[in-house]
């Protein structure tokens, strides 16, 4: 790429390269785009963006990364989307996203990223889009984005999650989507949510939850969509959507509701809104003469 200094965007997507020279990108220090998606990358040079300050885009989707040397994003201090989804990562550096302070979207969906480090995210004060989806891991430690305060999109769908711990989601008040469906979460501690005030859209569904806790969904008022489908639910606490003021997509199905005085606060709550209510296509497990029975239909 010698005597190309001018250009500001590559598109090597779709290739069979399997490795690159450490420098073969330093001549190109105005480039602001560059593709290297879909080719048989396994590793990368430590050096390999050095010179490319420039740079807003980088996509290096579905190629065959195992791991990411720590200092290779550290000189892309103008970088705003990053791809990385759909390799083989199954660790991060704790530091091998420091300098990005600029990053606005960053993809990680499709790795096998088993454990995340507390301080991952910490240099990344702008990111706004997080997707973490069909990964590998088990727990989300507390504060691990209190340093990413700018976040509206946070999907954690597709991994083996089994706890959330309290302060997981600690200062995102501006998250206005979270996606934590086909995990195996068996419980939510009360506060889980509770600094989530802009939450718009929060999917619960396809987990393990047995019951939940009165207050968990207490400072979501802004909160229009829960899906809570396709747990193990039997009931719902009295007074849990009391404060959910704009909520008007609720999927409840897929639950074994056992339709008795346990869910009349669901009852009352259904027919009281039931004219701004939609998608609550939900039926009694039980007692027996009630299985099958729509629950808006129960008197």
């Amino acid at each position: 790429f010698h005597q190309m200094g001018a250009l500001d965007s590559l598109q090597l997507q779709g290739n069979r390269l399997q490795s690159l020279p450490a420098r073969v990108f330093w001549p190109l220090k105005r480039l602001k785009t560059l593709n290297l998606a879909q080719n048989q990358l396994a590793q990368l040079p430590e050096e390999l963006f050095e010179a490319l300050g420039s740079l807003q885009s980088l996509r290096l989707s579905s190629n065959a990364l195992i791991g990411l040397p720590r200092g290779l994003f550290g000189h892309l201090g103008g970088l705003r989307e990053l791809f990385l989804d759909g390799n083989s990562i199954s660790e991060l550096p704790p530091a091998v996203f420091a300098g990005l302070g600029r990053l606005e979207q960053l993809w990680l969906q499709r790795n096998t990223i088993g454990h995340l480090p507390l301080a991952v995210f910490s240099s990344l004060g702008n990111l706004t889009f997080l997707n973490l989806q069909g990964n590998a891991l088990r727990t989300l430690p507390a504060g691990l984005f209190a340093r990413t305060p700018a976040l509206v999109s946070l999907s954690l769908s597709y991994n083996r999650l089994e706890a959330v711990s309290e302060g997981a989601f600690a200062q995102l008040s501006g998250l206005a989507s979270l996606t934590l469906s086909h995990n195996a979460i068996t419980h939510l501690p009360a506060g889980v949510f509770r600094d989530l005030e802009g939450l718009v859209k929060l999917y619960l569904g396809s987990n393990n939850l047995t019951a939940l806790h009165p207050a968990l969904f207490q400072n979501l008022s802004k909160l229009e969509l829960l899906s809570l489908s396709r747990n193990l639910l039997t009931t719902l606490p009295e007074g849990i959507f009391d404060n959910n003021y704009n909520l008007f997509n609720l999927a409840l199905h897929g639950n074994p509701w056992q339709c008795d005085c346990h869910l009349a606060y669901l009852f009352n709550w259904l027919h009281q809104y039931t004219d701004r209510l939609f998608n609550v296509q939900t039926y009694c497990a039980g007692p027996a003469y009630l299985k099958g029975q729509a629950l808006p239909a129960l008197e």
